[in-house]
């Protein structure tokens, strides 16, 4: 499994420091001491004060000292209930700290107070996002687009609703539009190029991802990202020189090692993917992905119990894993531990239901078992789910053979040549029935 790294700031909108009334530069920023002198000395007027209060929120938030910066907003705001800035900035610091009921009703009060401000709309399709209400938070999206078309912001808390809502076109259009509006918005690149990666727009991905690279040379996950559409590609050599490149800019980057292992299998540098699998595991051993790619690894160099490991490792973690049950099934039956694939197939199978593959490899267990029966409806319903995998033409066909039903045989057997016309055991099948394959074009794969 691929996992986008995503460079995004907290959208919201926040208010610098005040003037005071008297236009007195000492309590404006930068200065909390000065601040808490004029609070403390009695002599300022309530509008004054309220100000004082907002301005040393300011500074304490820039500290990230967030509790004394919503204690200040909320005193700013009991001095002067109108204080829009106070409720918008207070707003903010809950939204950081993921207490977005309380921000929705800051900005919401903002609103109220500013109703043609579109940064308060904005700040509240932020809070809306953070608890997962993708329609509210691209409605007032919206209406903050209206109230300011050329606001870059309200175009990327739009796409990002958007996209959370798996409205991927939508999300591209309002991704692309924050761009236009503003070329160097490196988080927008970033995002939209995941959202062509989800949409195996590859080649647009990359595009965005060397924008991201090109305007961030040191953001290790603009490589990164590249370079798992890189590899969606089949470009495993440039995916590896990316990967590289994130690990050298980020040494402890786990999920670098795991992609840069799985682009090193393709390229059958099976030794050296273990030990990047090996280094993920080791700097994020929360991560089953690492331990699934390793075991597949050593199956492709016959260590089969060190694979079977790894894959009890991933189903412990995931019991639902498919992938854990298959690949651990593969380690037994190569083992020659029969019983034990069969089970671990059955319990893919069980999990997913239309698992070709699984129904494929149970069926080739029981063929090598000598229970051909059994077998067959397992080779009948992988054909069926895959009907354009040589493999599972071939493995019916084996079946057939076994079971004296040469000329379903021979069908099948010619159907995987057409799949896939270096497909050995089919050429192999013919052969054994003194059958010449016949010279037919190979049928090309579907896409998935």
């Amino acid at each position: 499994m691929f996992l986008f790294q995503i460079l995004i700031g907290l959208a919201w909108m926040l208010f610098w420091p005040l003037v005071r009334y008297e236009n007195a530069a000492d309590c404006t920023g930068g200065k909390p001491d000065a601040c808490t002198i004029l609070i403390g000395s009695g002599h300022e007027s309530t509008a004054n004060l309220a100000i004082d209060y907002f301005n040393r929120g300011v500074d304490w938030g820039r500290q990230g000292r967030d509790d004394q910066a919503i204690a200040d907003y909320t005193r700013a705001t009991e001095i002067n209930p109108e204080l829009a800035q106070a409720y918008q900035n207070r707003g903010f610091v809950y939204a950081k700290q993921g207490r977005f009921d309380e921000a929705i009703a800051d900005a919401t009060k903002a609103i109220a107070l500013r109703p043609n401000f579109a940064p308060g709309y904005t700040n509240r399709s932020y809070a809306y996002q953070g608890k997962g209400l993708s329609d509210a938070a691209i409605a007032d999206a919206s209406k903050a687009i209206t109230l300011q078309s050329d606001y870059v912001q309200a175009w990327w808390d739009r796409g990002n609703a958007y996209n959370a809502k798996g409205q991927r076109d939508e999300a591209i259009a309002d991704f692309t539009k924050a761009i236009a509006l503003k070329p160097d918005f490196v988080a927008a690149y970033e995002v939209r190029g995941g959202v062509y990666a989800a949409k195996s727009m590859h080649d647009e991905a990359i595009a965005d991802y060397t924008k991201v690279i090109t305007l961030r040379p040191d953001f290790a996950a603009g490589y990164y990202n590249r370079g798992i559409s890189l590899e969606q590609k089949g470009l495993y050599d440039e995916a590896i020189a990316d990967d590289n490149e994130a690990i050298a800019l980020k040494p402890d980057y786990a999920a670098a090692y795991n992609n840069r292992g799985f682009a090193l299998t393709r390229k059958n540098r099976n030794d050296e993917a273990i030990a990047d699998f090996t280094e993920a595991i080791a700097l994020n051993p929360k991560d089953v992905h690492a331990y699934g790619n390793r075991g597949a690894a050593y199956e492709r160099i016959s260590r089969y119990d060190e694979a079977i490991a790894d894959f009890t490792v991933v189903i412990a973690r995931n019991p639902t894993s498919t992938a854990g049950y298959y690949g651990r099934g593969i380690g037994y039956a190569k083992k020659g531990q029969r019983d034990e694939a069969i089970a671990d197939y059955t319990k893919a199978i069980a999990i997913d239901p239309n698992f070709a593959k699984a129904y494929n490899n149970r069926a080739w267990t029981y063929h090598l078992m000598g229970d051909d029966a059994k077998g067959l409806p397992d080779a009948e319903k992988a054909v069926a789910l895959a009907p354009t995998e040589a493999n599972c033409f071939g493995t019916r066909a084996a079946i057939y053979e076994e079971l004296g039903q040469t000329d379903k045989a021979i069908v099948d057997y010619r159907t995987a040549l057409r799949l896939d016309p270096d497909h050995q055991p089919a050429v192999d099948g013919l052969q054994r029935l003194e059958v010449t394959p016949r010279a037919v074009a190979p049928i090309a794969p579907a896409s998935h």
